[in-house]
């Protein structure tokens, strides 16, 4: 009488939920590590991006850590009736499990189902296992999490104290008179959605201002259509067949890029990036830059370091819940001039800068704050929800209709709007702080986007005049006349040698021609634009059949495809590329210019598309 029925009592000594508490943490911990080192094995190895942040070798496991911790809590809370599982296996086996399903997360070809099933597997043998190494040894256990703890500080610790050392600049400063350099990119903005080149709406005044203060190209013709071939092209001078960056693979060190150049001849040199994916520190665009801002240090992202939290916010139902398609750490444009603007206030005033600023709030799903969000709405805005962003996700499904497509043009020009007016706001505190009139000033985007013109949406997927017409203006009073608009075609890779040529740099000229001397076009040559060969998408898209090559000059734009079918526009006569003239046997001789002016191409044919 008075006993407890020993069938219902728990295995081994009761652990305080404490240190239960604890065992979750330890867990995370190692499963944060154990995550950071697979990817950085399948980058080291397959030598391919796998799409981590700088810091994921401490962010991880924290954020594994607390989530750990927050679901064994509840577990413990719910778990009250049911002494039996509020034991240390049951913990172990919690865990265990949870940490075996992160790791799978990260092996793509199996099913949801194939890994839950194998990290139940793991965690029913590795519960036994703690079960039977810790029961009677809850301090041990408790030490153990408590050195895990410390060693992912001490990881944190030696990540700030290497970041720091890399911002500082080497070398003696340049002469005084050398100007400050200034590169911005819109991220994923056509030029036929700007007011700087006529449209009707007036999505970029500020833009505008700026070009009657400088040159403005009204054919600049990005390298590729998507963005790490284009940034890459652009910061080394050569075109995009010539360089290693494609769908996963990084850009390597074999071609100088124009930030080691500044670096080299004493400038500070920072890039503040909100295209984490295509354009953040993995993919080599990092190069030369002394300090290099692309995920941020931030509870949001700390969450998404963790692949079960990624995986959990970045899904439909989630979104759904969120009720917006938003990206969970998009950084704003008024955020990327935030902490240049810092980073520039922390600097030798002295000392000239080379800076360039990525900016992503064009980029779908084309959300822009208010009052832009419904600035250019045709009757009902679009919600927070982009039916166009779903369908990317899935383009093998019926693409959105044309009420849709034009709401989502409509947020589109919005976000472009919203991004000219924070570089109005740039502009004008540079001008406050008397530094405008000496600083070389870029503006240029990395590639187009499409909305149905050709039967195919968002971009690098095809080389249509909309994916790769893009804006490009340079402003610097001492050497740049205001006011000229250049009707030549010009190629982005002339951006390197620009910027160098205008800020005077010593050493051999980088590959490109200067845009800084007379206007027109640097060699008269068809400008190139090209994309290699992307997996996994429907046939009608045409990347999918190869990869493809543009040529475009004065008046026409041909184009090759990756299965040899050529395709030829009069961009004057028929701007819309309505009418395909391959097959006018007039262009014969045209038609086979073009085809003996193209290059090789080495494609990426092992690639997947797009980051985690």
């Amino acid at each position: 009488m008075g006993e407890r029925n020993p069938q219902r009592a728990p295995t081994g000594p009761a652990w305080r939920a404490p240190s239960l508490i604890l065992v979750a943490i330890a867990a995370g911990l190692l499963a944060g590590l154990a995550e950071s080192a697979f990817l950085a094995a399948q980058r080291g190895i397959a030598g391919r991006m796998v799409f981590m942040g700088r810091h994921a070798w401490w962010m991880t496991p924290i954020a594994e850590a607390l989530l750990f911790a927050g679901v064994t809590a509840l577990f413990l809370a719910l778990s009250r009736p049911w002494p039996r599982v509020r034991t240390l296996r049951g913990v172990a086996f919690l865990n265990t499990g949870l940490a075996a399903l992160a790791l799978l997360l990260l092996v793509p070809p199996l099913h949801m189902l194939a890994r839950v099933a194998l990290a139940v597997g793991v965690g029913w043998q590795a519960s036994r296992l703690v079960d039977a190494l810790f029961r009677k040894r809850e301090r041990v256990a408790r030490r153990i999490a408590w050195g895990l703890a410390a060693g992912t500080a001490a990881i944190a610790l030696v990540s700030a104290g290497i970041t720091g050392i890399r911002d500082r600049p080497v070398g003696p400063a340049p002469a005084g008179d050398a100007p400050d350099v200034l590169l911005l990119i819109l991220d994923t903005v056509r030029a036929r959605s700007l007011s700087l080149y006529g449209y009707g709406r007036p999505t970029t005044p500020r833009l505008e201002a700026l070009g009657r203060d400088g040159v403005v190209y009204e054919r600049a013709i990005a390298p590729a259509p998507w963005t790490l071939p284009s940034h890459a092209a652009m910061f080394t001078g050569r075109p995009a067949h010539e360089l290693s960056a494609s769908w996963r693979r990084p850009l390597d060190d074999a071609h100088e890029t124009v930030a080691e150049r500044f670096t080299r001849a004493g400038y500070r040199t920072a890039g503040f990036v909100a295209n984490m994916g295509y354009a953040g520190w993995e993919t080599g665009l990092d190069r030369g830059f002394q300090r290099y801002e692309d995920h941020p240090i931030s509870l949001r992202q700390l969450v998404v370091e963790s692949s079960l939290a990624r995986r959990i916010v970045g899904s439909t139902r989630f979104r759904d819940l969120r009720g917006t398609d938003e990206n969970f750490v998009r950084k704003s444009a008024a955020r990327v001039n935030e902490r240049f603007l810092g980073w520039l206030d922390r600097g030798d005033e002295e000392r000239p800068y080379f800076a360039f600023l990525n900016y992503y709030d064009a980029h779908a799903p084309y959300e822009p704050p208010e009052p832009y969000r419904t600035r250019f709405a045709r009757g009902e805005p679009r919600g927070a929800v982009s039916a166009l962003h779903r369908w990317n996700e899935n383009p093998f499904a019926p693409p959105p209709d044309s009420a849709a497509i034009a709401r989502e043009l409509d947020a589109y020009e919005a976000a472009i709007a919203y991004v000219d007016a924070e570089i109005g706001r740039l502009v004008e505190e540079l001008e406050r702080r008397g530094r405008l009139d000496r600083t070389v000033i870029v503006v240029a985007s990395d590639h187009g986007e499409e909305f149905g013109e050709h039967g195919v949406y968002d971009h690098g997927n095809s080389l249509y005049f909309d994916g790769v017409h893009v804006p490009l203006l340079v402003r610097y009073p001492p050497r740049v006349p205001a006011g000229t608009r250049v009707e030549t075609p010009v190629s982005l890779r002339h951006v390197a040698a620009t910027l160098a040529d205008l800020a005077g740099l010593e050493g051999p000229p980088l590959p490109g021609r200067s845009l800084a001397g007379p206007p027109g076009s640097p060699d008269g040559a068809p400008v190139l634009t090209e994309v290699s060969f992307a997996p996994r998408l429907p046939d009608w898209f045409p990347v999918s059949r190869g990869d493809m090559a543009s040529l475009i000059d004065e008046r026409w734009q041909y184009i090759r495809n990756g299965d040899g079918a050529e395709e030829l526009y009069d961009l004057d006569e028929d701007p819309g590329e309505r009418r395909d003239l391959a097959a006018d046997p007039a262009r014969g001789a045209d038609i086979a210019r073009y085809r003996g002016g193209l290059p090789a191409h080495r494609g990426d044919r092992t690639a997947a598309r797009s980051p985690r």
